[in-house]
């Protein structure tokens, strides 16, 4: 029988170091519960946080795709009309530089200067023709493209 006793002794010392690795085991559980209660705490109101500027960046997003299809379609119409006034340039390029040639004879009239003819880019003189040739035949091709006709 003494031998039971010895071993209720063992058995009585390892319940009390049991005992006190479950106490050591639930203090560092009820810490590591409130721990992540705080962290709980912190996290939901992250969360809400990023929330917020997802909601204010999709705001953001959406008011730049309908600035931009609005830009698009402003371009669109400006490119339209861009084509259509290069088409009037086009059909009143002549009456541009006629116009300006009178303007600039009135002047050159008003200020008492004869006016010289401007040899016209798409003239081509004959290859023996000197510089004076050039503006007389210039001249008499810009005085019948106006519509005189000399005397003879």
């Amino acid at each position: 029988m003494a031998f039971k006793f010895l071993q209720i002794g063992k058995a009585n010392a390892r319940i009390d170091e049991l005992e006190a690795q479950l106490a050591t085991i639930t203090q560092e559980r009820d810490q590591a519960k409130a721990a992540l209660e705080s962290n709980g705490a912190e996290i939901s109101a992250a969360a809400e946080q990023l929330q917020t500027e997802l909601n204010a960046v999709n705001n953001t997003i959406t008011g730049l795709r309908a600035s931009e299809a609005k830009a698009v379609k402003e371009a669109a119409t400006a490119q339209a009309e861009v084509a259509s006034l290069k088409e009037q340039l086009k059909a009143k390029d002549g009456e541009v530089k006629i116009k300006v040639a009178h303007q600039v004879q009135e002047e050159q009239a008003k200020l008492g200067q004869p006016s010289a003819p401007a040899v016209p880019a798409s003239a081509k003189p004959a290859k023996e023709a000197t510089g004076m040739a050039r503006i007389v035949a210039a001249a008499r091709a810009d005085l019948q493209s106006g519509g005189y006709v000399p005397k003879r």
